[in-house]
């Protein structure tokens, strides 16, 4: 006790200095790393939004990387202690180096002063949550429940394991543990595919989970996928009206985590069907304004030591920034956009790693910090074994511990709790009537509440403590479906669907509120509800929830009315088909008519081509063309022309809307309608046509797949003034590229030697992309249709890489050598390219004295604006102005080598070794090239040449030079014109 009291002393530190407001736009300083925090030292280096102060409440000496925290019924922080997080899932360490302590701040200095260990013998810990007599752990490959049903804080077993199957993508483990308002366990899972079940399950009965929300039910033992999508979520928390918000690493920062979502997140979980995503609901990134995108641990603050203005602020964690930032959501439609307040902290400790945030039964939030210098954690030993808990509270209030246990309260007294302004005491209050199970008497007093309450978050206290406790019948759900407040009739939704079986009543009551509620927020329930009901009754919703014109701009709803109705048309496209003339929403209407299609029934695309025909509504047209086309054009199949297109073609060519012209135009081509067909081929071929038009009808032609499209082409290329139409032959070369015709070569070929310089190569450059056509090349380079003079280095390397013999041997014969680039030189280059893109538009380039560097390592060999040697090739009209092409040449010269340049080492009869490149040579004499200058040799000297088979440029010409001279060298080779000497 008196250690923790000299602890106490150094470590009681208030957060007040530099104490400053408005601190969202500054940037820690990253430049000095700083040693480890310690008691002496304390918290000099952070900065708090003014009006806030705070402490440390467990110093980094008493901690080993706190990676989670949670409270129990006690108001006492429990934290999770991990050596075991390591980046490939596996700890370098043996087995059993995690832990979790318990910390109490006993006498309300604002510093843990007692401090437990409960258990210390676990591993890859990475979140915990408490409740049901017991601590629920994160613990990779498993979610484990501790047992402690007597309280005396020691584990009454052994874990046990409750799920399984979590995988071991180490920094997307199972994270941010919430008990939610429904009773479940909530948390997040990162990047990687997990297959949970509880232990025993067979692999096809098996969850699988990725990037998104889950829930499990300690109860009745079920899990599930609450929403998909985003990229890496650690940390997630829910609002006064129960909506749950979670923040991400890598991509955008905050999303509105609904029921069914699919949130954007980079095509890791796209399907072949989901075609687009929910969004992110911040108007704002922190990558510039606020020190970085990387974000772990989220509060909502719901606690009662704020001022009033900070209620349902979203308070994060900032990884890179150094900082906990803040986000204002405001109501939008069926959901939120949030705004960026100001920071609550800044600090330019380098090792400082929010990775969750909570608030106490006091109403201060607790921030846990991991304290690792690198964002990927535990990948180095950097501060292994310390971390630490601020605790940070407004200076209007000084927190004092609470004494409370609420699991020694009565039922009355818990149901009381359900008023309290702190929500940590209403949630703790409400978990605890959930394990004590149902009880009349409570049911009454929360339905008093739901009942007459004047304000809304107290109604939906009761209502989902009425639930946890099994205390919503059959009658209060209809009455609650009627209440005059959206949110209640909105949960209500939610928590009748619970188990999948809402009474008939019920459903009938879902469909007239799918039809008649004002409110988009009952809507986006509803949609949400979809999947969970029976089929006919998702119909039912549907057909009422579809009308809503209002919602087309809303960010929720109709995407989630998607979600819930893709599966069905998978199923029966018939309904979806009767649906479409009376849907409200326009991207409904798309993505419908896309999937429809995309069934790839023959049957079924006719009857959509009729009900396309039979509506009247341009509006709608536009959408069901334009979801058809959308889909035929992705796909390589081409259906039979329906039977009904070629009167639904009349009707829509007979609308004044353009834009519904051009897509039954797109249809008839795709159908292969001949009234369709045959105008765009005329067009392509069409010499009276302006280049561009006759361009994109090519592209058209060509993306459509159109049985005659080689026939097109090599009519195309029978017309003598191809070679002046630019776009035409470029697109036509495309096309050729794209596709594999086998008279793709003898086509190109024919027209090849009335083609300009540039446009051979561009040729070239199709007939090297497949083997198909290396026979073709080889030949036409051993008859001279292709002169060497035409090959590129970048050409030829490409053909060597087909590793055709034959063409291997016309190269080497007429042109030269090539190879690929090894690794390290390809990994160099690409070094070099990404610090030289910026470097180059520095102002402190210095061309003059990239000149003198040329001078001392170039100009004995190469040529460049009049000045330098014949040795190597002349510079000044070469591709220099290509990054790539220059760095590739310097860093690996030898990669493709014209024979003209190719070095040979010559012996000659009296012991002379010369190296250069051979000149002219004929069968009694030859003239070498070297730095010295040319050498004439007759045959009858040469005592053995050897073939080097590699450029007379030297590798590692950048070895040696720094950063800045590699700049000025490169700014030279790429100067327009000569610029004076350095000095």
């Amino acid at each position: 006790m008196q250690r923790n009291r000299m602890i106490r002393t150094a470590v009681l530190v208030t957060i007040t200095l530099a104490i400053t407001s408005g601190l969202s736009g500054e940037e820690a300083d990253r430049d000095k790393p700083n040693p480890i925090v310690t008691g002496d030292q304390g918290l000099a280096d952070i900065t708090l939004l003014d009006g806030f102060a705070g402490t440390v409440f467990a110093e980094p000496s008493l901690l080993n990387q706190p990676i989670a925290i949670a409270f129990d019924d006690r108001g006492r922080l429990w934290v999770a202690e991990t050596l075991a997080y390591q980046n490939n899932g596996r700890s370098r360490f043996a087995e059993g180096r995690d832990r979790i302590v318990i910390l109490e701040d006993q006498d309300g200095d604002g510093v843990h002063d007692k401090r437990t260990i409960f258990h210390e013998k676990l591993n890859r810990i990475s979140a915990i949550a408490i409740g049901f007599g017991g601590v629920w752990v994160g613990a990779t490959p498993y979610l484990q429940f501790i047992p402690d049903r007597d309280g005396d804080d020691k584990p009454d077993s052994e874990p046990e394991t409750v799920l399984d199957g979590w995988d071991y993508l180490t920094h997307h483990f199972i994270n941010s543990f919430i008990w939610g308002p429904d009773g479940w366990l909530y948390g997040l899972k990162g990047i990687g595919r997990s297959e949970v079940g509880i232990p025993g399950t067979p692999g096809k009965e098996r969850l699988m989970i990725q990037n998104g929300v889950w829930r499990y039910h300690p109860t009745k033992r079920k899990v599930e996928s609450w929403c998909r999508g985003s990229y890496n979520p650690w940390g997630i928390d829910y609002d006064d009206h129960g909506e749950l918000f979670q923040v991400t690493c890598i991509t955008e920062h905050l999303y509105h985590a609904v029921q069914g979502a699919r949130l954007d997140n980079r095509d890791w979980c796209l399907g072949p069907y989901i075609y687009d995503y929910m969004k992110c609901i911040a108007d704002h990134s922190h990558r510039k304004m606020a020190g970085g995108h990387s974000h772990c641990g989220l509060t909502v603050y719901l606690g009662d030591a704020f001022p009033e203005q900070y209620r349902n602020r979203l308070f994060m964690g900032n990884v890179n920034g150094r900082r906990v930032n803040v986000d204002i959501p405001v109501a939008k439609g069926s959901g939120y956009s949030a705004g960026h307040g100001d920071d609550l902290l800044i600090t330019k400790d380098n090792f400082f790693l929010p990775v969750q945030l909570k608030y106490g039964a006091d109403g201060a939030i607790y921030v846990c910090d991991f304290y690792e210098k690198r964002i990927c954690w535990g990948e180095k030993e950097d501060h292994l074994y310390d971390g630490r808990i601020l605790k940070i509270h407004h200076k209007s209030t000084q927190p004092k511990p609470v004494q409370v246990n609420i699991g020694k309260l009565s039922d009355d007294e818990l149901v009381a709790l359900q008023l309290h302004r702190n929500d940590w005491f209403v949630r703790r209050a409400r978990l605890q009537l959930q394990a004590r199970g149902p009880n009349p008497k409570v049911h009454q007093a929360l339905l008093e509440i739901l009942r007459t309450h004047e304000e809304l978050p107290r109604r939906l206290r009761a209502l989902w403590a009425l639930h946890a406790t099994q205390g919503l019948t059959e009658d209060i759900i209809l009455e609650s479906l009627q209440s005059p407040h959206a949110h209640v009739r909105a949960w209500t939704v939610q928590l009748a669907c619970e188990d999948q079986k809402p009474a008939q009543s019920i459903l009938e009551r879902f469909t007239t509120l799918a039809k008649d509620d004002p409110s988009p927020v009952v809507r986006r329930y509803l949609a949400s509800a979809l999947p969970r009901l029976p089929e006919q009754d998702q119909w039912r919703l549907l057909n009422g929830l579809t009308l809503h014109t209002e919602d087309n701009s809303d960010p929720n709803i109709p995407m989630l009315l998607w979600y819930g109705l893709e599966p069905l048309i998978a199923k029966d496209a018939a309904p979806a088909i009767a649906l479409l003339p009376n849907m409200g929403l326009s991207q409904l209407r798309r993505f419908s008519a896309r999937r429809i299609t995309a069934l790839n029934n023959e049957s079924i695309l006719d009857q959509l081509i009729t009900a396309l025909g039979q509506v009247d509504n341009d509006t709608l047209r536009l959408d069901i063309a334009g979801g058809i086309v959308d889909q035929l054009l992705t796909s390589r199949a081409r259906p039979k022309l329906p039977a009904s297109w070629p009167e639904t073609r009349k009707h829509m060519l007979a609308s004044p809307t353009n834009s519904l012209h051009a897509l039954a135009e797109d249809l008839s081509l795709i159908f292969g309608d001949p009234a369709g067909v045959d105008p765009l081929r005329k067009l392509i071929l069409d010499v009276n046509r302006k280049d561009g038009q006759r361009a994109d009808a090519l592209n058209k032609f060509a993306q459509l797949g159109l049985p005659d499209l080689l026939m097109v082409l090599q009519q195309l290329f029978k017309q003598p003034g191809l070679v002046d139409n630019g776009s035409l032959l470029q697109q036509s070369f495309e096309v050729f590229s794209q596709n594999r015709f086998k008279e793709t070569a003898a086509t190109i070929l024919e027209i090849y030697p009335a083609l300009k310089l540039d446009q051979k190569r561009k040729a070239l450059y199709v007939l090297v992309s497949r083997l198909d056509h290396a026979q073709a090349v080889a030949g036409a380079i051993n008859d001279a249709r292709v002169a060497p003079g035409d090959l590129t280095q970048d050409l030829v390397r490409r053909a060597y890489a087909l590793k055709v013999s034959d063409l291997d041997q016309s190269l080497l014969r007429h042109w030269g050598v090539a190879r690929q680039t090894p690794r390290d030189k390809r990994e160099l280059i690409g070094k070099l390219k990404s610090q030289l893109q910026e470097a180059l538009k520095s102002s402190q380039v210095n061309r003059s004295n990239g000149r003198l560097l040329f001078d001392n390592l170039c100009l004995t060999c190469h040529r460049l604006h009049d000045a330098g040697g014949s040795l190597g090739p002349d510079l000044t009209g070469s591709n220099r102005f290509d990054l790539d092409y220059l760095l590739e040449n310097i860093v690996d010269p030898n990669a493709a080598v014209d024979k003209s340049y190719i070095l040979q080492t010559i012996h000659t009869f009296d012991e002379r070794v010369l190296s250069g490149v051979i000149q002219n040579s004929d069968k009694d004499s030859l003239s070498l090239k070297t730095v010295t200058g040319p050498i004439q040799l007759s045959r009858n000297e040469i005592a053995e040449m050897k073939n080097t088979k590699m450029s007379a440029m030297p590798e590692g010409l950048l070895q040696g030079l720094k950063p800045d001279q590699i700049r000025d060298l490169v700014a030279y080779l790429q100067s327009k014109e000569q610029v004076p000497t350095g000095k």
